[in-house]
């Protein structure tokens, strides 16, 4: 039976494993016009006549996101959620003056001094949170009629027709073989069948409507959305700290090698695609029933 070499991502919210992420995080905006294709999708699922006086960012960030929502809704009170200060200090360089920027964590908002809510935005982060409790959360804060979109990856739920992409396999690939010749404790990933698709997510789609449903927040309307970058956003990604995939035995500097290395090998046309489920919740307005 051949061994499976598997890669991990580092946690952001590990503070000991993952450095700072600030300025790589924000270099990476700067430079790639893929690090805006989530936020901005996820505000085309909005109603083009909602209304907005106040909005949450949840997972702020350098403020990607934020801006999109304070560019849109010029009236609004936008509130940045973002627990690390690297990232909250690069976003304070660039925010509008109607943002407001927070520290906390998303499961906790009734901690933080925040009003009702008539949006909340959460763009890749949502799975490094308790999801229950966050929904009943953002449940508690949205106004009636209040929307919530968020988007998660095929390596969280389960997604229909998700296939490892060809530029996926071959990164995978040499991530591994460059992994492997730093000594990574590992099988040498040229053994046949030692790279492979991971196994499926425990969550789906209707395990997470559940969720969603049991916090008093509705399905208003959902996408599947799948995005391709080439090398050079990969590269740029790859180089945030946080993003960086964790390869056993290595330290995180050897990994963001490991990562270089497969990315040099890569055809100079090869694109790298994650499938996303785009969502948009609305809280029900009790008061109707």
């Amino acid at each position: 039976m051949t061994n499976r070499s598997t890669v991990e991502r580092r946690s952001p919210i590990d503070e000991v494993a993952v450095p700072e992420s600030g300025e790589y995080y924000a270099a990476y905006g700067h430079q790639s016009e893929s690090a805006r294709f989530v936020p901005e999708h996820l505000l085309t699922l909005l109603p083009p006549d909602i209304q907005v006086r106040t909005a949450l960012d949840i997972g702020s960030g350098t403020g990607i996101s934020t801006r999109l929502i304070a560019g849109r809704f010029t009236g609004s009170r936008v509130f940045a959620l973002e627990p690390q200060m690297s990232m909250q200090d690069q976003a304070r360089q660039t925010d509008p003056p109607q943002v407001t920027h927070l520290s906390g964590a998303a499961e906790d908002l009734g901690g933080l001094d925040l009003p009702s809510l008539d949006l909340v935005v959460c763009s890749s982060s949502i799975w490094h949170m308790d999801r229950p409790r966050l929904f009943q959360e953002i449940a508690r804060r949205l106004t009636a009629g209040g929307r919530f979109v968020f988007n998660i990856g095929e390596s969280f739920i389960d997604l229909p027709d998700v296939v490892l992409a060809p530029g996926n396999r071959k990164y995978l690939t040499e991530l591994l073989r460059a992994g492997f010749e730093l000594g990574m404790n590992l099988p040498d990933p040229r053994e046949p069948g030692a790279v492979q698709a991971g196994p499926r997510p425990k969550e789906t789609i209707d395990s997470l409507t559940r969720t969603i449903n049991e916090a008093g927040i509705d399905v208003d309307s959902r996408d599947l959305v799948d995005q391709s970058v080439n090398l050079e956003e990969s590269r740029a990604w790859m180089a945030i700290p946080m993003y960086t995939h964790s390869l056993p035995g290595l330290t995180p500097e050897q990994c963001r090698a490991a990562a270089e290395t497969a990315l040099s090998r890569m055809p100079s046309d090869a694109t790298i695609t994650t499938r996303w489920l785009m969502m948009c919740l609305v809280r029900r307005d009790e008061s109707a029933d």
